[in-house]
């Protein structure tokens, strides 16, 4: 059975004409008609029902078409992979940062001569190493506290990934206006306890997090919280209420670009790896290594101010 006895087969059962089916593939009506009728001999069964008004397919060669349509499709798709390799993509999981959509645009518009599709997906930090470790997204984008470093290293030495570090960052009280510290140059624990903390859900991770000290003050202690689902729930939070947040100096020019300061903490010591993740067993792709170049220029503009 060859792939072009199914095309005819295709195109003849659509189109109700052998005559007009031979016009499309520039071949005479009788070896076409000698095609299927090949095609019918190697299945077993009559799939044309062919009278004087032209052609209709037998119960079996309904069922053929079906087959055959499905067959064709994917070798379409086999057809097209040349094509589709010069369309790049780059896929990205992140941890949720409101600085990542504006490197993704500034990426977007470094690549805007090329053929490019840029997926981003956002999630907790158990999260973006599965999305990477199932193959789902090719890099990996991660802030990880003192709390989760060592857990956080054995998961990927578990799952193959390799972590590149780009720098250290630490935490500031990210507040609004409507917060009364929103003023001050310096924070203490024991004034920002005094409010809502917002903060997306928590994972295992983040979990881990809660057993830190800034100030003697163990986080869990901070009682009052307000759980978003992303970034766009932080900010507003914020804007509209008293409440605060735990970020990190990347993305103090971003948050100050939306009204909400970033304060340093009294006594902060905790300690923010920021890297990102692959596979070990696989090399990044030309685009994947654009991406990177530009999380490290932005790494090294963001920690050095």
């Amino acid at each position: 059975m060859q792939l072009q006895q199914l095309e005819y087969f295709v195109k003849v059962a659509e189109l109700g004409s052998l005559n007009k089916a031979a016009e499309v593939f520039y071949v005479t009506q009788p070896a076409l008609s000698k095609a299927i009728q090949n095609l019918e001999q190697e299945i077993g069964a009559e799939v044309l029902c062919r009278t004087n008004k032209g052609v209709s397919m037998t119960e079996d060669g309904k069922k053929l078409y079906e087959y055959a349509k499905v067959i064709l499709s994917h070798v379409d798709l086999i057809r097209d992979i040349k094509a589709k390799d010069a369309l790049q993509t780059l896929s990205v999981a992140s941890y949720p940062l409101i600085s990542m959509s504006r490197i993704i645009a500034d990426f977007y518009n470094r690549q805007s001569d090329r053929n490019v599709t840029i997926r981003l997906k956002e999630d907790r930090l158990m999260q973006v190493i599965d999305h990477v470790y199932e193959g789902r997204d090719e890099i990996g984008f991660l802030l990880i506290n003192n709390s989760q470093l060592r857990e956080v290293k054995n998961t990927l030495k578990y799952k193959g990934l390799s972590l590149e570090i780009l720098g250290h960052d630490t935490w500031y009280a990210n507040v609004g206006e409507h917060n009364p510290l929103y003023d001050k140059e310096l924070v203490t624990m024991q004034e920002l306890i005094q409010y809502p903390i917002v903060r997306l859900h928590d994972d295992h991770y983040s979990n881990l997090t809660n057993y830190l000290r800034i100030d003697g003050i163990l986080l869990r202690d901070s009682w009052k919280h307000i759980y978003v689902s992303d970034n766009a729930g932080l900010v507003n939070v914020m804007r509209h209420t008293d409440a605060y947040r735990f970020g990190p100096g990347l993305s103090n020019r971003d948050f100050a670009d939306l009204g909400i300061r970033s304060i340093p903490i009294r006594n902060c010591d905790v300690d923010v790896v920021v890297g990102w993740i692959k596979k070990k067993s696989a090399a990044l792709s030309p685009i994947g290594e654009a991406f990177v170049r530009l999380l490290e220029e932005w790494t090294e503009a963001e920690l050095r101010t």
